[in-house]
């Protein structure tokens, strides 16, 4: 149904998306990307996908989401780098390290 760049980004943005959710960043990796690669696998009916399904939709390079998976994993591991040490510091549902 989508492009295979689609699915080859589907899961960076996920969890781009969700460390900003859960306030582990502050701001988007690519604002533009994540919104591109977050829906289409199981849209819901309030999904607007009908710009992406046109012919006309440019959908990015692979060098462009080989620069944005770059970009999310270098995130998360600065994030796990950066977390107080769970053996101190519990990850708790309360925790916005849950999302990890």
């Amino acid at each position: 149904r989508r492009p295979l760049v689609f699915y080859f980004s589907h899961a960076a943005a996920l969890y781009a998306n969700k460390f900003q959710a859960a306030g582990l960043i502050s701001e988007p990796v690519d604002w533009h990307l994540q919104k591109v690669f977050e829906t289409g696998v199981d849209e819901m009916s309030w999904d607007d996908m009908d710009e992406m399904q046109s012919e006309d939709f440019v959908w990015p390079t692979i060098p462009e989401s080989l620069e944005f998976r770059s970009k999310v994993k270098a995130m998360v591991s600065h994030v796990i780098a950066s977390m107080p040490d769970p053996r101190t510091h519990p990850i708790t549902w309360n925790s916005p390290y849950w999302a990890l």
